[in-house]
C-alpha cells in the first residue's frame, strides 16, 4: 500500500483480505515453518500469497498456476475466492492447468493456447459449442478442460478434419464475426438515436 496510507485502514484492508480469503481463523500464524510446529497448510499458504497482493487494491490480478500442488478442497477455496475478487471487479486472470470438473464451473472465461496461439477464447458455456462445430466432441463424461488440452496436442481429431492447428484460424474469424456484428448493432443503435 501507498505509506500514507492511514494505519487504521490498513488494519482495516488487510483484516478484509483475511476474511475474503478463509484466513481470519489464522492470522496469528507464522509462515515460517523453521519458526514454529504450528504452520499453515499449502492451501493456506497459496491463499496468503493472494492475500499479499490483494492488500495492494490491484485491479488486475494475474496468477500462474495459483493451484498447482494443491488438494481438491484447497483448489476450489483458492478459486472460490478468486471468483469473489472477480464479482468485486478485479480482472483475474490465472493459468490453472487441468482442473477438475467442479473447478471448470467456476470459470467465467477460457483461454486455450496451442504453441502460443489462441485456440479457444470465449465464455465458458461456448467452449464445448465451439470445438464441436469443428467436429471436436468429447466422450461423454468427460473433463472438458483435459479434452480441450488433448485437443491441442493434437490427440484427438475432428471428424470434420479441421486440425488443431486449423482452430487458430476459426477462432479468429469468430471473433472478427463477433466484433463486426457489435460494430453494426451500435451503428444501428446510433441511427436510431438521430432519428428520434
Amino acid at each position: 500500500l501507498d505509506r500514507h496510507v492511514e494505519p487504521k485502514k490498513r488494519v482495516q484492508i488487510v483484516d478484509a483480505a483475511l476474511e475474503l480469503l478463509g484466513l481470519a481463523k489464522v492470522r496469528d500464524f507464522v509462515c515460517d515453518k523453521n519458526l514454529t510446529k504450528a504452520r499453515l497448510s499449502g492451501g493456506q499458504l497459496r491463499r496468503v500469497g493472494i492475500g499479499v497482493e490483494l492488500v495492494t487494491l490491484p485491479s488486475i490480478l494475474l496468477l500462474d498456476e495459483p493451484t498447482s500442488a494443491l488438494d481438491a478442497v484447497n483448489t476450489r477455496l483458492v478459486v472460490k475466492a478468486l471468483k469473489v475478487l472477480s464479482a468485486r471487479g478485479i480482472l483475474v486472470m490465472a493459468s490453472v492447468h487441468q482442473p477438475r470438473f467442479s473447478v471448470y464451473q467456476l470459470f467465467d472465461t477460457l483461454v486455450v493456447l496451442r504453441q502460443g496461439e489462441f485456440i479457444l477464447a470465449n465464455k465458458r458455456p461456448e467452449a464445448l459449442p465451439f470445438f464441436a462445430a469443428h467436429g471436436f466432441v468429447p466422450d461423454a463424461g468427460e473433463n472438458p478442460a483435459d479434452f480441450f488440452i488433448e485437443v491441442a496436442f493434437g490427440f484427438i481429431k475432428s471428424s470434420k478434419g479441421v486440425s488443431e492447428a486449423d482452430l487458430a484460424a476459426k477462432m479468429r474469424e469468430k471473433q472478427a464475426a463477433a466484433a463486426a456484428a457489435a460494430f453494426e448493432q451500435r451503428s444501428h443503435a446510433g441511427m436510431c438515436q438521430l432519428v428520434d
